[in-house]
This record gives C-alpha cells, sequence and structure tokens, in this order.
C-alpha cells in the first residue's frame, strides 16, 4: 500500500494497544502536530487509525489569587481582625478593624462584599458585628486556594467557579486528540506500506514543468476545522456611536466638534453656572496644569457674560449673588461636559453667526474627577444636540426627544423635572426597560436660558441631591394619610423627585435637584406637596414677633464679615425633629453654604446663652467679632477638653475638616455672649450651647460672606422649623452704620407675560388655570387689569427663581408636563457628518479591513507611560516628544497628563492581554496633545492613528504592508526613509512620508521596550498624524 509520506510516519508512530497522543507522534516523527493530526484524520477515513479527541481543564492562580493563598482572603482577614477586636460582644467602627487586617484600597470593597455573602457578620452606619461561630479555616475557598499553590487538583466545582469569578484563578480548556492502530491498519503494517511521491501544495513551478501529471496530491480533511485567524472589528461602543449619528444626521442634525481642553469661560461661564458651583472646583473637574490659561476671550462676549452672572437678564432676573473673575474664567480644563461645544457654536465662535434654524450634535468624550468604579469612568462619551428655531416649546423638545428614542424602540418616555444652571424648564428623561418594565434614567435636557443665550447674542429659542424620608411622617405633615406609596412617589416624581429606592428601616430615598433648597427638609417637601394638592395656595408667610435680642457686628476678619439670625421658641424636637433640623444644616452646608465657605449655620440652645442688657429695657445681646487664635479657650462640641482656637484645628477631629476655612487668617471669627466664647465660625460650636430633643428655644445664626446668601439660608432654617409648631422671633443685626432687622421674610416679584407662558409650555391656556398652576406652586398671583401680565410673588426661601422663565417651569410643574402631548419641531434642516469625523470612520474601516481590532483608551496617561517606558525624551523633536499638557490635581499617578502619541496606550493593552493568543493586531484612532502658544487654548490637540503588530513572526516588512495599503486607500503616495527613533531598533525604523510631508513613523520596537511592558513576542508599529491623510 503506498500512502503520503506524513501518513506512512504517523501510522507507523501508532500501538495498536494503548491511545497515542498527537503531541507525542509529533515530538518521535518530526513532524508538526498540525500534519500528525491532518495524517490522523485521513488515515481514520482509510479506517486504519481510530481518532479520539477529550477536553482537559487547566487552573492556575493569578496573581492576586497566589496572594490570597499566602496571606489569606480579605473576608477571612476581616472576620479575624474584628474577632480579636472583641466584636463578638459588641460592634466595632470598621476603619479601626480594617488597620488591624491590613486592608486598604480596593480589598476593602472585596473584602465587604465577601464577609456579607458568606455570613461572617454585617456591617452598619460604619460598625463591624461578626458571627463568633464562624471558621474561615474551613471556608472551601480558601482551602481549594491552598491546594492549588500546592499544585495540587481541586475537584470541588462551586469553589472554582466562585474563585473564576473573583479573578482568583485562570481555567483553559484544550482539545487533546489521541489515535489508535485499527485491525486494518495492522494489517496494512504486517503487509506493508510504502511513501508515495505525495505533493502537500500545487506550486507555480509544477504547472509550468507539467510534473504535476506525476505526482500524487494529498488529501484535504475538508471537514477538518483550519486554524482560527484574528478579524478585525470595530469598538463595540463606537458601533454604536456610529448607529446613533446615523439616526441623529437622519433627523437633520449637523455633527459639531471643538476643544477638549477648553477655557472655563467655555465650560461653563457662559453655560451661566456660577463660579462657586462645587462642580467647578479642581476636585470636581480636571483642571490643567500647564498651560494654565487661555490668553484670548471675545471682549465683548466676556462682558456680556460678566453681567449675566452678576446682574441677570432683564428687569426682573438677578444673577447671581456672588462674584465673577475673569481671571478664573481664563482658566484651562478638559471639559467636563460637551455642552462648551454648543457654547462656542452659538457664539459664532466655530462656524460663524448661525441663523435658525439649525440643528447640532456631537458624540464627544467628556471628564469628570469622579471616583473610578465598575459604573464611572473618568472619560466617558456625551451624546449632545440642540434645536435653534423661532417659538421652540417644550412640547418641541419632547417631539424630537420621542422620535429620537423611538429609534431604538424606546416608545414610553416620561419627563422628570431637574435642575440645570443653563437650561429651563430642564428635564431628565425616563425609559420604560423592556424587560424589566422599570423607569430607567436615559437623558437630560431642557430649553437654554436667556441669561445663557442673550449674552451669546441668539435671540431665537434653543432647547437642548438626595435625602431620606421616613414616608409615614411625609403622609402627616401632607395631612394625606391615605396616599398610597405609589400614589406618593407619583406625585414627587411630578414635582421633580425621584424615587431611588428604601433604606433598611423603610424610609424612602429621594433625588432632587440642588437648586430647591427648601426640599432638603421633610416639612418642605410636604410644604410643596401640600401646594400641589391643592390644599394651600399662594404664598405662606410666618408669623415673627418683635425682637428680644440683638447681634452687635464688631471688628469681624474681612474674609467673613456678614451675620444674620433668628430666634425660634417652642420647637419640638423629638420624634425625628433633630434629626431633620440637622440634616437641613448639613445640606446647606454642602449645596448653598458651599461646604461652609459662602456660609455656614450654628444652632444653640438659648437657654444656655447669657445676654445680658447694657440698661434696663434694653434688648439682650451677643457680639460677632474677631479672635486671636491663642486668644482664649471654650469647649468645643464633642469633647470635653478645653481648647483655643487654633487647638480646635489641629486636633479636634471636626475642626481639622473645616480648618482650611481659617486658613491664612490673622484673626478668626467668634461670637461671644456675657459669659464668653461660644461659637467659632465657621468650624464649630461650643459645648455648652449645644441643642438636643430637649432643647425648646434656640438661637439660629449663620455667618458668611455676603448678606444675601446668609439671609436666604436663614429663611430656609425658620420655615423648617416653623412646620414644627415653632414661633419665630426676629433679631436685631447692627452693624456701624446700619441695622437689620432678621429674618426678612418680604416676597420678592417677578413680572411675566401670558403669551410667554403659552409659547414656552407651547399651550393655549385661559388665565384661570394660569393663576391656578401659580398658587399650586406655592407662589402668589396678581393679573394686571390692562394687559395680559402676572405679577408673582416669590416666598423667600425660594432661592431658585432668578428669572420670570423660572416661573414657567413651576406653571408646567404643577400644570404636569408629562400632560403635554409631544409634538415635533416643524422645521426643516440638512444633517451631515463633521468631515474629520468622516475621515477618521473611513480610516477606522480600514484598519478593520486590514485585520486590526479596534480600541477606545483614555486620554489621560502618565508621564511614565508615555515617555520612560517607551524611551522617549520630552525634549525630543520625535513622535511622542513635545511639551506635555499636565492635570493640576490628577486622580492617580496613573493619569498625570494627556497623551502626546497614541502608541503608548496601544502598547498598554497588549501588557494587559498577554493571556490572549497572538497574533494580536490593535490599533487606534484618538486624541494626543501637546503645548502649542499658537493655538488659541494654547493647547494643539490632534487625532493620531497608532497600530501594532504583535507576533512571534511580525517584521518591519507586515507593518509597512498594511500602512501601504492604507495609503493607497486614501490616494496618498507613501515614501519610508530610514530614521532613528528610540522607541524602534536602529536600522529598523523609518519617517512616514505622505505625499511629500511628514506623517508618522514606523518600525520594529526596541527589545527594551517590549520587555519593559511584559512582553515576549516582537512588536511591529507605526503611528501617523490622521489629519495626513485627508
Amino acid at each position: 500500500m503506498q500512502l503520503p509520506e506524513t501518513q506512512v510516519a504517523v501510522l507507523k508512530a501508532a500501538d495498536a494497544q494503548t491511545d497515542r497522543q498527537v503531541t507525542d507522534l509529533a515530538d518521535e516523527t518530526g513532524l508538526k502536530p498540525e500534519a500528525v493530526t491532518r495524517a490522523g484524520f485521513e488515515l481514520g477515513e482509510e479506517g486504519l487509525l481510530d481518532v479520539s479527541e477529550r477536553t482537559e481543564e487547566t487552573v492556575e492562580l493569578t496573581d492576586e489569587g497566589r496572594e490570597y493563598a499566602e496571606d489569606g482572603l480579605p473576608e477571612s482577614r476581616l472576620y479575624d481582625a474584628a474577632l480579636d477586636a472583641g466584636v463578638a460582644d459588641d460592634p466595632v467602627p470598621l476603619g479601626s478593624v480594617l488597620d488591624d487586617a491590613g486592608l486598604d484600597g480596593e480589598a476593602v470593597d472585596i473584602a465587604l462584599a465577601n464577609f456579607a455573602r458568606k455570613g461572617y457578620g454585617e456591617v452598619e452606619q460604619g460598625n463591624v458585628t461578626v458571627d463568633p461561630g464562624v471558621s474561615t479555616g474551613d471556608d472551601d475557598e480558601y482551602r481549594a486556594l491552598v491546594a492549588l499553590d500546592s499544585g495540587e487538583d481541586v475537584d470541588d466545582a462551586d469553589a472554582l467557579d466562585q474563585l473564576d469569578r473573583r479573578g482568583l484563578v485562570e481555567r483553559t480548556e484544550r482539545t487533546v486528540r489521541s489515535v489508535r492502530l485499527t485491525q486494518d491498519g495492522v494489517t496494512a503494517l504486517m503487509e506493508g506500506v510504502e511513501a508515495a511521491e505525495t505533493v502537500d501544495e500545487l506550486t507555480p513551478e509544477l504547472l509550468a514543468s507539467g510534473e504535476w501529471r506525476d505526482v500524487e496530491f494529498t488529501d484535504y480533511n475538508v471537514a477538518a476545522d483550519a486554524p482560527e485567524s484574528q478579524p478585525g472589528r470595530k469598538h463595540s461602543l463606537r458601533q454604536m456611536a456610529d448607529r446613533v449619528k446615523d439616526v441623529l444626521v437622519g433627523m437633520g442634525f449637523k455633527e459639531m466638534q471643538g476643544p477638549t481642553v477648553d477655557a472655563d469661560f467655555w465650560i461653563h461661564d457662559c453655560l451661566f453656572m456660577p463660579q462657586d458651583h462645587p462642580a467647578r472646583t479642581h476636585w470636581d473637574r480636571f483642571a490643567i496644569e500647564e498651560p494654565a490659561k487661555i490668553d484670548d476671550l471675545p471682549a465683548d462676549l466676556v462682558e456680556r457674560v460678566r453681567s449675566a452672572h452678576l446682574e441677570g437678564i432683564g428687569e426682573d432676573s438677578e444673577g447671581y449673588h456672588s462674584p465673577w473673575d475673569e481671571e478664573f474664567a481664563r482658566r484651562l480644563a478638559l471639559r467636563g461636559h460637551t455642552t462648551s461645544l454648543t457654547s462656542r457654536h452659538l457664539a459664532g465662535e466655530a462656524l460663524g453667526e448661525l441663523e435658525p434654524p439649525q440643528r447640532f450634535f456631537s458624540i464627544e468624550k467628556a471628564y469628570r474627577n469622579d471616583e473610578l468604579d465598575e459604573t464611572h469612568l473618568l472619560e466617558f462619551y456625551q451624546i449632545e444636540g440642540w434645536v435653534m428655531a423661532e417659538e421652540l416649546s417644550v412640547r418641541d423638545l419632547m417631539g424630537t426627544f420621542t422620535e429620537l428614542y423611538a429609534q431604538f424602540g424606546i416608545t414610553d418616555l416620561r419627563f422628570k423635572p431637574t435642575y440645570n444652571p443653563y437650561t429651563e424648564p430642564s428635564f431628565e428623561l425616563f425609559g420604560r426597560h423592556p424587560e424589566t418594565d422599570e423607569l430607567i434614567e436615559v437623558g437630560n435636557s431642557g430649553l437654554f436660558r436667556p441669561e445663557m443665550l442673550e449674552p451669546l447674542g441668539v435671540d431665537s429659542d434653543v432647547m437642548a441631591w438626595g435625602l431620606a424620608v421616613d414616608p409615614d411622617e411625609l403622609r402627616e405633615l401632607t395631612g394625606h394619610g391615605e396616599k398610597s406609596k405609589e400614589e406618593l412617589l407619583d406625585d414627587l416624581f411630578g414635582l421633580g423627585i425621584e424615587y431611588e429606592g428604601e433604606t433598611e428601616d423603610g424610609e424612602l430615598k429621594l433625588e432632587f435637584e440642588p437648586d430647591r433648597l427648601d426640599w432638603l427638609s421633610v416639612e418642605g417637601m410636604a410644604r410643596s406637596l401640600r401646594y400641589y394638592y391643592g390644599d394651600d395656595r399662594g404664598v405662606y408667610i410666618p408669623s415673627t414677633n418683635d425682637p428680644e435680642w440683638t447681634i452687635h457686628v464688631e471688628e469681624t476678619p474681612p474674609e467673613r464679615p456678614h451675620i444674620t439670625g433668628a430666634i425660634v421658641r417652642g420647637v419640638d424636637l423629638a420624634d425625628g425633629g433633630l434629626e431633620s433640623l440637622i440634616q437641613v444644616q448639613e445640606k446647606l452646608h454642602a449645596t448653598m453654604g458651599r461646604q461652609r465657605a459662602k456660609g455656614a449655620i450654628g444652632v444653640h440652645d438659648l437657654t444656655m446663652l447669657k445676654g445680658a442688657p447694657a440698661k434696663e429695657g434694653a434688648q439682650k445681646s451677643i457680639r460677632y467679632t474677631s479672635m486671636s487664635p491663642d486668644e482664649e479657650g471654650f469647649v468645643p462640641l464633642e469633647s470635653d477638653e478645653e481648647m483655643t482656637p487654633r487647638e480646635v484645628t489641629e486636633r479636634h477631629h471636626m475642626g481639622a475638616e473645616y480648618a482650611d476655612l481659617v486658613e491664612g487668617m490673622d484673626r478668626y471669627p467668634a461670637i461671644y455672649d456675657d459669659i464668653g466664647l461660644f461659637s467659632f465660625p465657621p468650624v464649630i460650636n461650643g459645648r455648652r450651647t449645644e441643642v438636643t430633643e430637649n432643647s425648646r428655644d434656640l438661637l439660629v445664626e449663620m455667618t458668611g460672606t455676603d448678606q444675601w446668601t446668609v439671609d436666604r439660608m436663614l429663611n430656609i432654617v425658620c420655615y423648617s422649623l416653623s412646620a414644627r409648631g415653632a414661633q419665630i422671633e426676629r433679631v436685631t443685626v447692627e452693624y456701624a452704620g446700619r441695622t437689620l432687622d432678621r429674618p426678612d421674610f418680604s416676597v420678592e416679584t417677578k413680572t411675566i407675560a401670558h403669551e410667554r407662558i403659552e409659547s414656552v409650555l407651547g399651550l393655549e391656556l385661559d388665565e384661570e388655570t394660569v393663576v391656578d398652576c401659580l398658587e399650586r406652586a406655592g407662589l402668589d398671583a396678581d393679573r394686571d387689569e390692562d394687559e395680559p401680565v402676572y405679577e408673582v410673588g416669590i416666598p423667600p426661601y425660594r432661592v431658585d427663581v432668578l428669572h420670570p422663565i423660572d416661573v414657567v417651569d413651576d406653571v408646567g410643574r404643577t400644570y404636569g408636563f408629562n400632560e403635554l402631548e409631544p409634538r415635533y419641531p416643524d422645521v426643516t434642516t440638512v444633517g451631515g457628518r463633521h468631515e474629520r469625523s468622516r475621515l477618521e470612520d473611513a480610516v477606522r474601516e480600514s484598519l478593520v479591513g486590514l485585520g486590526f481590532e479596534d480600541l477606545l483608551n483614555f486620554y489621560m496617561v502618565s508621564e511614565a507611560e508615555n515617555y520612560s517606558r517607551m524611551n522617549v525624551d520630552p525634549d525630543s523633536d520625535v513622535v511622542g516628544g513635545g511639551r506635555p499638557v499636565t492635570i493640576l490635581e490628577p486622580y492617580s499617578e496613573e493619569y498625570t497628563m494627556l497623551r502626546t502619541w497614541g502608541l503608548p496606550s496601544v502598547m498598554m493593552v497588549l501588557e494587559k492581554n498577554t493571556h490572549r493568543a497572538y497574533p494580536q493586531h490593535l490599533a487606534e484612532i484618538g486624541l494626543a496633545a501637546e503645548i502649542d502658544e499658537s493655538e488659541n487654548t494654547n493647547v494643539a490637540e490632534y487625532r493620531t492613528v497608532a497600530a501594532t503588530l504583535a507576533d512571534p513572526e511580525a517584521s518591519y516588512e507586515d507593518a509597512r504592508a498594511r500602512l501601504q495599503i492604507l495609503a493607497r486607500a486614501f490616494g496618498k503616495d507613501l515614501e519610508t526613509p530610514p530614521a532613528e527613533h528610540p522607541t524602534f531598533i536602529p536600522g529598523r525604523c523609518a519617517e512616514v512620508v505622505l505625499d511629500g510631508e511628514s506623517a508618522g513613523v514606523i518600525g520594529e520596537l526596541h527589545p527594551e521596550v517590549i520587555v519593559e511592558h511584559d512582553l515576549e513576542v516582537p512588536v511591529a508599529a507605526f503611528e501617523i498624524r490622521l489629519d495626513a491623510l485627508r
């Protein structure tokens, strides 16, 4: 019998008594395993061999698994440390147990999650309790870890599955093939088997010579699986973005692009966001360290924006009661939202002056200094869109979203009123999940405020905190005890208050917009519900008694010159009253008080104060003045020790938390009565005047940087306490040269035209309906006898009403925004992709066709990743060199600058995926940046194309072949003259020149770079500027 040579070798090496694995036969015959497999299948078809298969699983510990095998699982360490701390007897603070267990960072989250899952105990309100009957040494997962670490097999499938889910083991499966001689195979060998003259491939030489007639071609097993290849594919997020872009273009939207690094002016100030807003601190945004600011801003626009912030727009507009600094507006930052693109376009900075109608959109990255976890990224994509047209209304906004989301199968939309600094009315969009039937948030929207549009020169319309509440207490305060939970939540949703679940005690967790500070207490929320139900109407003003106390304002620190106050008598702080008071105090500190920097509240037991009058018949008095940090001592809250104010800031836990507010002051703020110092604002009160549930008469004082803020904070607290039956007594505040009577419950007014209300809402309304809606919003409404306008009274606790447009929002809420019928704007526009976006998409499609896997990496990197790990000197002029744009307060050492090129990010992906099979062909089109004073923002941002081929056989030729195809696809002439670059092997590196212009670099990566990234295969790569393919 004649057989192909490979089949003869395999047949002779096979055994009739035992199964022999393919790998053993390959070693014996010198053939490749693939050739043995193919010959085995072919001999099997001839009946000479039996081929069998089985699957083997290999389980290995990860680095984290080996660490836990040696040190113990985090949850076991937490349990053991808790037991040692005596938790079996009494709960112990979690922080002290974590230190004893040696846990920090991510290990804490892992320990807490598995601690509860395994029934080791509970963690509630920061305290740990344990089940003393648990033996962590019997933990199945830990025993499996130890066994695997010792090289033993583990049969406990459940334990292995759990270790796999926790990323502590890696499980790999492989197919093992074996062969055995059949009886026919034995017979064939006994009779003799010869190797026929066979060839595996038909070659051009065989065809040309005619020798193909004298040879035998090896049979293929056409049913056998072929080796898998690595096809190129586009990143799933980009696929989704492309789908959304296609829908928006089809709806007539044009794509917009713009700077990622931009001035705070365009990111925030043009959007009417106050400069002391918490989101504008470096803790919440990524401020740029170098370069620090923009040089050029349009002077006339700067003046209009400044005026809007300080004075508002129009007669009844107030602006913000806080300073505005142009130097602050010039500071550079990574945009926290893509609406900065909108402000640039509306101002005419991007495409010149725009005339309505217009529709624009963007799908671009935004950057937030959030806590990095499984649901929050530092960089994320945001869909932005806006429509400019005459007489746009809320109904047009709703219609646009109804049309957009219908394209994605979301047809049941609900609109919850919310707050945005730059839109009013504003809405969060909720769609119903098709499987769970629950409402999930899918967007945010609104009509741009006049304070944003008018400074930008736009005269047409453009659309574009939390609390735990006892539901029974809320029903009682509203007087509607019959309301079911579902009815109550539906009513709250209509007001703009969202249900976020329940606490363990059954309290409702509610979330609402940060401008409605009167909702920071359950009393304020109940008040709004009573208005909503029509039980109360119009502005309510609590009665006040004449003042018996005076606050004398003496020499105060210039940083905190203002004070206000009130006496509250007969308040009931039992049954949750004290908790509610503390809650509204803390929330006001965090919001309007800007973490006490702008305003701080002090509440004192009035019976513990001594304010003897200076003469018979005069009012009792206290003094607001300044003191030396080391002048005298007092006993602060939560302490039994007398301390000087400086010692409070250094040694007291609450004092240290707010020490930065008085840092640098020569003298500290202080409030005295006839006994002595009893309050050190804004840091801490004295223990002498501490408020308890038994306190009935209170002094409420507030100090701050401006009178408007502290007065409004006082009003909110007084209204909350009044709702619990307290009687408010005014206080006289005596400054040098002026005297104030506080609290001031006077009603301010806004004038709004009937036509404006109808226009914004898209409704025809009779005047009675408008008045009813205003009164059910807790506002006064007087109709003018001669003109269809309303004089609207604003209650003194409503700090959110800055402009008449805010009154329209209240009408919409009480009418019911979800009662409006959506309509699609009747304007025609032509949609289209941005030119750069079209080029980027085309290049990406070409890269995918060339077998590259599309990546999506962070714009922010570390200096080590960008430079030293790639052998690049920042001061060099090679690709990847250049002056870095650095982050002022980076999230971590991994995100300290904006990358200057894309190749380091792709290498980092290779480093994280060494467990995957090769070849790995990866590519990314992404942003890079460097300092360039010739640019408006002093930052040059550009898109690069970075590609790597990681493969045991990767070479310069592979990379150049793909680059050549890419260049030809875009009609570019490619040249690659020799070049030197420290990232690449000398002599295997070239400059990329496209149509005579330098465009990038190509070559084989230097072994130092490969080893630095823990790789064991060669890597060829290229990087070019995207615009070079234009």
